[in-house]
């Protein structure tokens, strides 16, 4: 009788996990369905502002070699931040085989077409299934992975802000709105403040034992060196992700410096992650669009050249390779 009971529960167990499965495949198949579409808009429109013909032209006479390094570079970016997935796991305490926690990883950037990447959290039900270690504490390190990367971007937009003298003003103001709010909500101040307001309420009552899970976890990130570490690690794949808008100009046969290349692409992901818009898309593009005019004097074909060709290797390449990862990834969902 015991044991079927324990059957009982390990057959409910494995349903439900079956039901998140397929929920999951399905929120994939939309933000992925939807995100194409948004990106197809947009191209076209970039398209016609540049003129599709001249666009064509300038595309087909691109240098293959040189812009096959724009995915390199781009790829080595993930693969650097690869190190300080590692470091959040090892901070919570969670042992998860390499090869796993890879590919889990590389799912993230499937999710890089959501607003503010917020639906990376479906990684965090693929690691819970692998370590059984409960959502309340995973879901930090989603959450520090996403946010210390947008720390990373508003340190390396500061220092190309400042080494060029260019909007230091506008870009603080961006950074303030980026990041004091997820600050707040990393902190555990927001959840402090809304604890004292709505303490007595039932439904607070039942979230509360998660909330308090989650941010003794997030206690474990929340230290100056977790913060300086990550910054190591991030900027420098920025810098990684920022050189192929430059070798994509290289592709183009122009001769741009790396540091203008870098600030500018840069400042355009910034205004973007900003605007909360999936995947940035159509912020991003069209920040790119103007500032590759304003800062090279790049006429509006080839700056809209640029920048499909640039979004092609610094987004889509990505959320790409992390469908494919992320497909992969469900399997430890059946184990």
């Amino acid at each position: 009788m015991v044991k079927d009971e324990r059957g009982g529960k390990r057959a409910d167990s494995a349903k439900a996990y079956s039901g998140k499965y397929l929920k999951n495949i399905k929120m994939v198949e939309r933000y992925t369905i939807v995100g194409i579409l948004l990106g197809v808009v947009v191209f076209v429109a970039i398209a016609l502002f540049g003129g599709v013909a001249p666009m064509a032209k300038l595309i087909s006479s691109m240098n293959a070699n040189t812009y096959a390094m724009a995915f390199i570079c781009v790829f080595g970016g993930y693969l650097l931040r690869y190190v300080k997935w590692e470091y959040y796991l090892g901070l919570i305490g969670l042992k998860v085989k390499k090869s796993k926690s890879f590919v889990i990883y590389m799912s993230l950037y499937s999710m890089n077409i959501t607003p503010g990447k917020i639906g990376r959290i479906i990684s965090a039900y693929t690691l819970n299934k692998v370590t059984k270690a409960g959502l309340s504490r995973i879901a930090p390190i989603i959450a520090m992975d996403i946010f210390t990367d947008f720390l990373g971007l508003a340190i390396l937009t500061m220092i190309s802000a400042f080494y060029f003298g260019k909007d230091i003003i506008y870009i603080i103001g961006l950074e303030a709105i980026l990041l004091i709010p997820l600050f707040i909500v990393l902190s555990g101040w927001g959840y402090k403040k809304i604890g004292k307001l709505f303490g007595g309420n039932s439904t607070f009552k039942r979230l509360k034992e998660h909330g308090d899970r989650y941010f003794a976890a997030q206690s474990n990130l929340n230290r100056p060196s977790v913060y300086i570490i990550s910054s190591v690690v991030t900027v420098p794949a920025l810098v990684l992700n920022a050189l192929g808008l430059y070798f994509t100009m290289k592709a183009f046969g122009l001769v741009p410096a790396i540091g203008k290349s870098i600030f500018t692409f840069s400042l355009a992901q910034l205004i973007g992650v900003v605007s909360m818009a999936p995947g940035t898309i159509g912020v991003t593009d069209g920040a790119l669009v103007a500032l590759l005019g304003s800062i090279f004097g790049i006429g509006k074909a080839l700056s809209s050249a640029i920048t499909i060709t640039t979004r092609f290797a610094t987004l889509w390449f990505g959320i790409g390779i992390g469908l494919i990862f992320l497909f992969y990834s469900f399997r430890y969902w059946k184990e």
